[in-house]
């Protein structure tokens, strides 16, 4: 009784605060919250190591960076900058931030506290700095380190600002190492995302003070459901084409729900308006229970299903004495029938085998014209049982058990079974399984105390790039001296960090596309890993949700999202192009 009271309150007082916003109309079909569920709880989050979907898909509501990608088309676009240029072909650029940004309210700032320069500073440099409790955040990984000068110095405390960051006039300035012409995609990333100054000063980053559409309100009980609640910000400076205010939600709820069928089972309860990651051995099931939802004019629920910039794979310990030897990394990938790992233990629940290399080869079109150098590992057991035999293990004889970890309680387990039965039945190795939470399995990686252990990536923008800095060994713990939240294969090979180095500078996008793919092909010479499959996004979704863009990133952004029902003449006039 007590939390809805609070909720009740709380929504009052936003309706109360709307009317400042004098300059805006509000929309037709503004109201309602959105309802959705994410897998675990983003608790205690630092934004400048945000590195997963669940933490992503609030964070994005929430805070802001420089730059955002479009969720149509993944091109970046400006957000809290208004303009910019690029000068000295890609090696500086130059931004002018926007006047009408406030901060969401908090203790430390009031409730007017607007974006400045020192906000984008200090967010930056404290991404930036060294703490001897962690090693590098993943901001700085991603975008600063070897990229923008003079922060490995800053990093290893031997300057106090970073000098290829600084404000000159009403502009801030970065200038690159070398020319980057991703080098906007790479503010992109979730863990770029802009906080105040102050909130960063006391490190009270959990608390998820940003710019944003909606107001995060933590983790809350509702009935026996956790959920994430995010409330409207009554002050947010965007409008729509037609002087709406944004957002036009009064509110989003996160259910906490690791399990995809329980999901499943809150859309077809009505609990939630959007579940991703169906079983496609329960579409055919739905339809069949659902077939006026699925099918009459209107349709009630949409179904889409599309390829995703996303690769589950095994990573290697390329410091670890039993994988020392390619043709032993190589024998693991082609004993592995990973077909019937997607047909038998994912139930068709991928959009591919993972055949080819780490970059997805169904999304990036353009990419696949360099198809015939990305020779992947399919499954062949002859090859495989040879190459142990000339490493010097026939049938596995005298080969080390390997050690695997994976995050329990999820399909991972299945998946790690059915690897370790296939080692054995086709090669003869051993392999011990160890599960742990999600949290505790990263800090095992990075401490490097195993052999093999489960991993994925998801584009932080869509380019192959994303993926290859998995294996960059600029992004390595000899560079720093610290452990490495990126590339915990430990890869190092100087070829490869020549091609991503080479694409980087090229202004020809179809050269540069040429050239990731040779570093591809270096990769899968050695090949650090074992790619399991590539993922897909099936998703349903009740028509009545407007503007919730489906994309290959699984990129969403509320802040047009609104409730309408179609009408049959509104639906024939759609041509089947729906919210």
């Amino acid at each position: 009784m007590k939390l809805l009271y609070y909720y009740v309150i709380s929504f009052i007082i936003l309706l109360f605060s709307c009317s400042e916003k004098k300059e805006s109309k509000t929309f037709e079909y503004a109201g309602g919250c959105f309802k959705a569920a994410i897998e675990f709880n983003p608790t205690n989050v630092v934004v400048e190591n945000v590195n997963d979907m669940a933490t992503d898909m609030v964070v994005h509501q929430v805070l802001e960076g420089l730059f955002e990608l479009d969720d149509k088309n993944l091109q970046p676009v400006e957000r809290l900058v208004k303009s910019y240029t690029m000068e000295e072909n890609g090696k500086v650029y130059r931004f002018q931030l926007r006047e009408d940004v406030y901060f969401h309210p908090h203790s430390l700032i009031g409730d007017r506290h607007r974006l400045t320069m020192d906000d984008v500073l200090s967010t930056f440099e404290h991404a930036c700095k060294s703490k001897a409790d962690s090693g590098p955040s993943v901001l700085y990984q991603l975008v600063f380190e070897g990229k923008v000068k003079g922060a490995i110095e800053y990093y290893k405390n031997e300057a106090d600002h970073i000098s290829g960051m600084y404000v000159e006039k009403d502009e801030l300035v970065m200038e690159l190492v070398n020319t980057d012409f991703n080098f906007l995609e790479k503010l992109c990333v979730p863990s770029a995302k802009i906080l105040p100054k102050e909130i960063v000063e006391a490190n009270q980053g959990s608390s998820l003070i940003g710019t944003g559409p909606f107001i995060y309100e933590g983790t809350q009980l509702f009935g026996d459901d956790q959920a994430v609640l995010l409330t409207k910000n009554p002050k947010y400076y965007l409008m729509d084409e037609q002087g709406n205010s944004l957002p036009y939600l009064d509110s989003v709820m996160y259910f906490i729900e690791s399990k995809n069928l329980k999901q499943l089972t809150y859309f077809e309860e009505g609990k939630i308006h959007y579940v991703q990651d169906i079983p496609p051995g329960r579409i055919a099931m739905m339809f069949e229970a659902y077939q006026d939802e699925f099918f009459n004019e209107p349709p009630q629920i949409l179904l889409r299903r599309k390829p995703m910039l996303g690769t589950q794979y095994y990573g290697l310990n390329m410091e670890s004495p039993a994988l020392k030897d390619v043709r032993v990394r190589k024998a693991l990938n082609y004993g592995l029938d990973k077909e019937r790992i997607v047909k038998e233990v994912l139930h068709d629940r991928a959009y591919g085998a993972g055949n080819r290399g780490v970059v997805p080869p169904y999304v990036l079109q353009d990419y696949d014209v360099n198809d015939s150098l990305l020779i992947g590992y399919q499954f062949d057991l002859k090859k495989a049982q040879k190459l142990m035999a000339e490493a010097g293990y026939p049938k596995g004889e005298g080969f080390p058990t390997l050690k695997l970890i994976f995050d329990k309680g999820t399909i991972h387990a299945a998946i790690a079974s059915e690897f370790a039965t296939q080692m054995e039945q086709n090669l003869g190795i051993q392999v011990n399984l160890e599960g742990f939470s999600y949290q505790q399995m990263n800090d095992v990686v990075e401490k490097g105390n195993v052999d093999i252990f489960r991993s994925s990536w998801y584009a932080d923008y869509k380019s192959p790039e994303s993926f290859l800095n998995c294996f960059n060994s600029l992004l390595l713990t000899d560079k720093t001296g610290t452990i490495s939240k990126i590339n915990k294969s430990k890869y190092k090979n100087s070829r490869f960090d020549e091609f991503l180095k080479k694409a980087l500078i090229s202004e020809d996008e179809s050269e540069r596309l040429s050239l990731f793919a040779q570093a591809e092909q270096v990769l899968l010479a050695e090949v650090p890993f074992i790619i399991l499959w590539y993922d897909e996004s099936i998703t349903l979704t009740y028509s009545k949700v407007r503007n919730l863009a489906v994309n290959e990133m699984n990129i969403y952004y509320l802040d047009r999202v609104y409730f309408k029902d179609w009408t049959v003449e509104e639906y024939q006039q759609s041509l089947g192009v729906k919210g």
